[in-house]
C-alpha cells in the first residue's frame, strides 16, 4: 500500500509541477504529508512513511533497484488497465500510451514496454504547452480540479500565516 500511494503522490507532483512549475519543498513535503493521511487511513503503519518528499524520491528509486521488478502478470494487468476497451485499435492509445511513458520512471518505462522517442516526446510537449495555454484562456473551475484548487488555497493561507 505504502508503493501505490508513493507512486500517486509522485506521479501527481510530477504532472503538476510539469503543468505549473516546481513546487518549493515546503509545498512538496505538505502535499506529502497529505498523502501519508490517506495512506495511513488505508492501514499503512506510520512509522513506513518516509519523512519528507527528497525520502520519498529516495524511497522510489530504491524500490526501483530492489524490490519493483514487473513480471509477466504485471505487465498484463497493467495493458488491461490502461488499454480497457480491447476492441479498440492500438493506435487509439497511442496518446495515452505516450503521457504514460513521459511519467513513469524509465525502470518502469521499459519494463512495461512504452515507447518514449521522439514523437512521443514531442506530443508531451504540446499536450504541457496546451494545457498551459488553455489554463489561461478558460476559468480555473474549469481547468483545475477541485483537489488541486483545496490545495492552492491551503498553500496560500500557510504562506500568508507564516
Amino acid at each position: 500500500m505504502l508503493w501505490v500511494q508513493a507512486t500517486l503522490v509522485l506521479t501527481s507532483v510530477r504532472w503538476y509541477e510539469a503543468i505549473m512549475g516546481r513546487l518549493s519543498e515546503r509545498e512538496r513535503d505538505a502535499y506529502w504529508a497529505e498523502g501519508k493521511f490517506f495512506a495511513g487511513e488505508l492501514g499503512v503503519p506510520r512509522e513506513l512513511f518516509p519523512a519528507t518528499y527528497s525520502d520519498l524520491e529516495r524511497y522510489e528509486e530504491a524500490m526501483l533497484r530492489t524490490a519493483v521488478v514487473p513480471d509477466a502478470t504485471a505487465r498484463v494487468v497493467a495493458h488491461d488497465v490502461v488499454r480497457p476497451y480491447g476492441w479498440l485499435p492500438e493506435l487509439a492509445y497511442w496518446p495515452t500510451d505516450a503521457l504514460s511513458a513521459a511519467l513513469l520512471p524509465v525502470a518502469l518505462r521499459e519494463a512495461f514496454g512504452y515507447r518514449f522517442g521522439t514523437a512521443e516526446r514531442v506530443f508531451y510537449r504540446a499536450v504541457i504547452v496546451a494545457i498551459r495555454a488553455l489554463r489561461l484562456l478558460l476559468p480555473e473551475w474549469l481547468t483545475v480540479v477541485p483537489q488541486a484548487r483545496r490545495f492552492e488555497k491551503a498553500m496560500s493561507e500557510r504562506r500568508e500565516a507564516a
